[in-house]
């Protein structure tokens, strides 16, 4: 199965030589319940998919194209296909370009005194477009890197060895602070569990793996508080419910669209 979100995309599901086609077709402007003909397009994918469902079950067989018209497909939840949806192709339209995007546009932007912008934001996410560019999570330090002491730890949970007071206290314990690490060809990122200011020992919340060996490593730190100091940057307060973004130069958020998209936290 292959789904790609840029461009135009097929999905195709099955390959069966049988009798009879069927072709439907769906668009971002289309109605839930429509025919799905070029005339009267389905709104959504998961019409479309429900629509070939209730064919099926109505006795059509043989193979069927669902024509996607360009515009953007917005998934509340992940579109599931089963077996009953085989001998399925899902096509863009020649010259039209669909897009599946995962992600929610948030609205209600109000700019403060300095040049931050914020916003309601009613979940969590690690990745904030704004007019298709991927903005940066607010990162500490803003440019370079820390630099963990000596060899990187083996110990289960992982320990981070850190300089100076490069690691805070009061982020052990918030899972929306996160430390990124580079170690030996893998990234690392995991939240603080705890700090030892006085050994200067971080201990993260989860185990390395017995690759990631590497003296000095470089890491930074993404969505500390107090973090957001640079154009471009973005910063999320779950507990809050507010997302706040500075822009770069020319950037009217009054105009613009943004978009959270959450993803998986990585673990190695």
């Amino acid at each position: 199965m292959t789904i790609m979100t840029r461009g135009v995309f097929v999905l195709l599901l099955a390959a069966a030589g049988v009798c009879g086609a069927t072709t439907l077709y769906v668009a971002p402007g289309g109605r839930e319940g429509a025919a799905g003909t070029a005339a009267q397009p389905l709104g959504s994918l998961e019409a479309a998919r429900d629509k070939v469902r209730k064919l099926r079950a109505a006795g059509t067989t043989g193979p069927v194209t669902v024509m996607v018209k360009g515009g953007v497909y917005r998934l509340a939840e992940t579109l599931v296909l089963e077996p009953r949806d085989s001998q399925v192709t899902y096509q863009g339209v020649a010259g039209e370009r669909p897009v599946i995007s995962g992600g929610r546009v948030i609205r209600g932007w109000t700019k403060g005194q300095g040049p931050v912008w914020t916003a309601p934001a009613t979940h969590r996410f690690r990745q904030l477009f704004v007019n298709g560019r991927r903005a940066q999570r607010a990162r500490t330090p803003t440019n370079g890197f820390y630099r963990m002491q000596g060899p990187s730890s083996q110990d289960k949970p992982f320990q981070l060895k850190y300089r100076g007071d490069d690691i805070k206290a009061e982020w052990a314990g918030n899972e929306n602070v996160e430390v990124v690490a580079l170690l030996a060809w893998a990234e690392l990122r995991m939240p603080v569990a705890a700090v030892d200011a006085g050994a200067h020992v971080a201990r993260l919340t989860a185990d390395p793996k017995p690759s990631n060996k590497e003296a000095d490593a470089r890491y930074w730190i993404e969505n500390a508080p107090g973090s957001l100091d640079a154009a471009g940057e973005w910063l999320l307060d779950p507990a809050a419910g507010v997302v706040s973004y500075w822009p770069v130069t020319g950037e009217d958020l009054t105009r613009a669209e943004e978009i959270g998209r959450a993803s998986c936290r990585e673990r190695v």
